[in-house]
């Protein structure tokens, strides 16, 4: 997925180096399939939930069958959509929140959901939906860890040689804090301006110090192009 926007980064006239801030690996949960029956909704979290949702044939042959899917946003939808042929809703703005404002969440009373995601992921939504009543499990089929020893010494070289970025583009809370964790000197990381995918990481990226940042509300490499192309919110 990063390549992919670097690549369209480049055909619109940028430089762009890609950066592993965080290692995702796939989890065995074919023993969490039994949760998978026609009358369950399912939301995913993300393109990788989707992804490794898909790569897994006894879980893709089960969501060949279903009818109710919902996304974070129109990346995860559009890659869901794309893959079974089915309608996918999503809210406008890609954030927990949103999704739990759509219309067709508001009651859940006695309603089945699964959600797809990573390993130790946030629990709104799931205490969200709970409080309205519905019925829910996780299907977490993939693990986020922090970058590998190699992938934190190449970002720290690129910092040292005094290397300089006009935009970072951060997809995920966890991919700044592990960015800015692995920095002995995580003040250089200031001088950029970034993106930011939600209230909470913008919260956390103004208290550290960010002056630049905007704010992405669609995560398809389109979305995110056409949103730098209109600058920062506080520039």
């Amino acid at each position: 997925m990063a390549e992919d926007l670097a690549f369209d980064l480049e055909k619109a006239g940028a430089q762009t180096a890609i950066w592993s801030c965080i290692e995702v690996e796939a989890e065995n949960f074919s023993h969490c399939l039994q949760y998978l029956k026609q009358d369950v909704h399912c939301v995913f979290i993300s393109q990788n939930a989707v992804r490794f949702a898909l790569e897994n044939e006894a879980c893709f042959e089960q969501l060949k069958k279903m009818q109710s899917f919902y996304a974070i946003g129109q990346a995860t939808a559009k890659l869901l959509q794309e893959a079974l042929g089915k309608e996918v809703i999503y809210p406008d703005y890609a954030s927990s929140e949103a999704l739990l404002d759509l219309e067709n969440l508001q009651n859940t009373k006695n309603k089945k959901f699964v959600i797809f995601r990573g390993g130790e992921g946030r629990e709104l939504i799931k205490e969200t939906l709970e409080e309205r009543g519905a019925l829910l499990n996780y299907i977490e089929c993939y693990s986020r860890k922090r970058p590998s020893v190699e992938s934190t010494a190449l970002i720290t070289q690129q910092f040292q040689s005094s290397e300089t970025y006009d935009w970072i583009i951060f997809t995920s809370f966890q991919a700044l804090q592990n960015a800015w964790s692995a920095l002995d000197d995580p003040s250089v990381l200031l001088k950029s301006k970034i993106t930011v995918t939600n209230d909470r990481m913008l919260a956390w990226a103004q208290d550290k110090g960010f002056q630049s940042i905007l704010r992405l509300n669609n995560m398809s490499n389109h979305g995110i192009l056409e949103r730098l192309a209109k600058g920062c919110d506080n520039d």
